[in-house]
């Protein structure tokens, strides 16, 4: 929630028609501002501008939810930007405006923490549940930063201007992001050396990006509400 430290889980049926409030849980002191789902939907990750990051555990039965509380950690100095999490590799990965990037295990012990190359504030990031490394990006530049479990960089990438999200693909082999560009505005990388190999301009500025786990496509949320 944007205003209360809420994590609030919505049932939805059929194409959205019907959609339901099935679970309100507080586990943070300021407003959530990042959320992720593991890769087996079994945890939720949040961060929150009270700059700790939270471990939820989700289960799902039909229309109802529950969500636990399992971990609750000081990740950065400043807000938290965004968060991902992977069940596999025991890793919660977060982004925050102090420039850094966190790595802490899902019962919240810190693993390790480095800085952004150029100390700008994260605004996305993912894991490769595969292979565990962790890429990522921030607002101000275009860049695409991936590195190692160890906080080693393996390969940086120049996006299209004005990055706004990311997205990897269930396999870990394909990095797709979105943006703002009116040239450029969705892009496809090979996740492990960041190599371009595709890029499309769509009608709008790209807000959010989703790969569909089965039928490998791409979602893409638009500004124009496409």
């Amino acid at each position: 929630s944007a205003w209360d430290p809420s994590v609030l889980v919505y049932y939805v049926a059929g194409s959205g028609a019907q959609v339901h409030l099935v679970e309100q849980a507080r586990g943070h002191s300021g407003a959530v501002t990042a959320v992720a789902v593991s890769e087996d939907s079994a945890l939720l990750a949040t961060g929150s501008a009270d700059t700790t990051c939270a471990v939820w555990g989700l289960r799902l039965q039909g229309k109802l939810a529950t969500c636990q509380l399992r971990a609750r950690f000081r990740a950065h100095d400043a807000r938290v930007t965004c968060v991902a999490i992977s069940h596999t590799m025991d890793m919660v990965a977060s982004g925050s405006a102090d420039g850094t990037v966190s790595l802490a295990t899902l019962t919240g012990s810190l693993l390790r923490a480095f800085p952004h190359p150029l100390r700008h504030p994260v605004r996305s990031i993912a894991v490769d549940s595969v292979h565990g490394h962790i890429v990522f990006s921030a607002a101000a530049d275009s860049g695409l930063h991936l590195y190692s479990l160890n906080g080693q960089p393996l390969a940086t990438a120049v996006a299209a201007p004005d990055l706004t999200c990311m997205a990897l693909s269930p396999d870990s082999k394909v990095l797709v992001t979105g943006g703002g560009d009116p040239s450029t505005r969705l892009q496809v990388w090979a996740l492990h050396d960041l190599r371009l190999v595709w890029q499309s301009c769509t009608p709008a500025a790209v807000c959010s990006v989703a790969v569909h786990p089965a039928l490998q496509c791409v979602a893409a949320g638009l500004e124009d509400g496409a």
